[in-house]
């Protein structure tokens, strides 16, 4: 005579959905909880590819024999060796993929067909050209190798131009990367 109890070989279909749902709650938990380390990392990958950005460009400055901006000493972005475009950088950098902030792509930008390629390029013609804003020299003159020449502000959650402050991280002339706040209304690049 078989007795009551046969014993099982697996799991019923409920344990299973309960099992599978725990593991998705967890790793909904720890995808959360890691966030901001991945944020943290992405941000540390920018100022890594704005210090290559800064590397390309003091030998592009090198090769078109661009003098160093000295506060008080007026000087145009040619005189200093600095290319009007960054894609002119492009030969200067071991991988292509320097110039681009990382985060673009996730946004769903391709800004590789973009003229800004991903960083803020603060290079501009100036009055000369009809182009509003302070002249390009009377920056140099006032900011000289603190200058920010390129940007990266990315880096802000979605629909941060509602927000007074945003994230940037800017490479300047002499090659200092910092992340920091700003104060968005009326702010101007050049006063970074």
């Amino acid at each position: 005579m078989k007795g009551c109890y046969q014993g099982r070989l697996g799991l019923t279909l409920i344990e299973l959905l309960l099992v599978i749902g725990i593991i998705a709650v967890l790793a909904g938990i720890i995808w959360c909880a890691f966030a901001p380390v991945r944020e943290k990392a992405r941000v540390v990958h920018c100022m890594n590819n704005l210090k290559q950005v800064h590397l390309a460009l003091e030998i592009y400055r090198q090769d078109y024999g661009g003098v160093e901006a000295e506060v008080g000493r007026r000087a145009e972005y040619w005189e200093l060796g600095l290319p009007l475009n960054p894609r002119a950088l492009k030969p200067y950098s071991k991988t292509s993929t320097t110039i681009y902030c990382p985060l673009t792509y996730l946004l769903g930008e391709r800004s590789k067909d973009l003229w800004m390629m991903g960083y803020m390029w603060a290079v501009w013609r100036g009055k000369a050209l009809g182009v509003s804003g302070p002249n390009w020299s009377d920056v140099i003159a006032q900011r000289g190798e603190e200058f920010p020449i390129s940007a990266d502000s990315n880096h802000n959650p979605r629909g941060y131009k509602e927000f007074p402050q945003k994230f940037v991280i800017v490479l300047r002339l002499n090659g200092k990367v910092e992340a920091k706040q700003i104060w968005v209304p009326g702010s101007e690049s050049h006063e970074w």
